[in-house]
């Protein structure tokens, strides 16, 4: 999909690559990634082509590479979505945009009632701009990562056209 400067692919092996070349500063550093080698001897999910072909796509603005998103589905009403943006677009508001081009990808490519996503609580910065985009909270949910226990929202976005009053939808 090409809108404008913004364009979606499938992701590639070489942007892959890239992906495991980020280094995110501070409290962000929990979302680097491990080794490509770890990577490979733990069968990441990324790494497997028929997943990358089907369920893992890039973002480019302007032609550079600016991240990539995972879509896969926990129900089937809803698609579940990770993102990750190269730390140099961090930030900077080009959150808010990819959110948003990537709920129009779906609606244009996928029949799911909404779109959802779950961030770490810590990551304020994140919530805010999905509850700029219309993301609204749904509850916590509480994942064991390693030793430690995590906390994030789960947060849901409606990929349906507003009904006019008194219509069914």
């Amino acid at each position: 999909m090409k809108n404008g400067e913004w364009e979606i692919k499938t992701l590639q092996e070489q942007e892959v690559r890239e992906i495991f070349t980020w280094n995110y500063p501070g409290e962000y550093s929990v979302y680097n990634l491990s080794s490509w080698e770890t990577a490979k001897k733990e069968n990441y999910g990324i790494l497997q082509s028929y997943k990358r072909e089907n369920e893992f796509f890039s973002l480019y603005f302007q032609q550079k590479f600016t991240g990539y998103f995972h879509l896969y589905q926990p129900d089937r009403d809803r698609v579940r979505l990770g993102i990750g943006l190269a730390p140099e677009y961090c930030g900077l508001g080009y959150g808010k945009i990819c959110y948003r081009k990537i709920a129009e990808f779906v609606k244009m490519n996928y029949r799911f009632r909404f779109l959802e996503v779950e961030i770490r609580a810590f990551n304020r910065r994140a919530v805010r701009c999905c509850e700029k985009v219309g993301f609204i909270h749904e509850g916590t949910v509480k994942k064991n990562m390693g030793a430690k226990e995590v906390i994030y929202y789960k947060m849901a976005l409606s990929l349906q056209e507003e009904q006019p009053e008194g219509t069914e939808p």
